[in-house]
Order: structure tokens, then sequence, then C-alpha cells
């Protein structure tokens, strides 16, 4: 169980590191909506390049979660725009 969260970890960094967004530097700099963003494209491509691909329930639950809190548009709509293309 603890290889098979390794791999998913693994594949996670490599995805938030493709994910860059000029201007932001840290994690914190982004709002609860995009982070879903960057969660629902994380989701979208594996499942575009991956036959079968099941995200991990932890990142359907985080996705699902700050798109209900987020409650709108995001504060900085350009690093929000970034993610989005």
């Amino acid at each position: 169980m603890d290889q098979a969260r390794d791999g998913v970890g693994e594949e996670v960094d490599e995805f938030l590191k493709e994910a860059t967004i000029s201007g932001v530097k840290d994690a914190q700099a982004l709002t609860n909506q995009e982070v879903a963003i960057l969660l629902d494209k994380y989701r979208t491509t594996n499942v575009q390049t991956t036959p079968g691909f099941c995200p991990p329930p932890m990142v359907i639950k985080t996705q699902a979660y700050l798109e209900q809190v987020s409650g709108g548009a995001g504060k900085n709509e350009e690093a929000a725009t970034a993610i989005r293309e």
C-alpha cells in the first residue's frame, strides 16, 4: 500500500513541476479555486493519457472541497487563466 502511495506522490510531484505559473513563487499564493483547477488539470491530463486512470480518492475529495469553499472567481484571475492554459 505504501508503495502505491509513493508512486502517486511521485506522479503528483512530477505533474506539479510541469504546472508552473509565472509570477507565482509558492503554493500559498494560490487561491482555493486555483488549486482546484490544478487538481482538475491533473485528473483530466491523466484520464486522457492513461487508459483506466482513476485519481486517488484524496484528490477527488480535495478538489470537491476546494470547489465548494472557493465560491466563485479566484482572487488572482491572471494566475487562474495561466493554470487553465
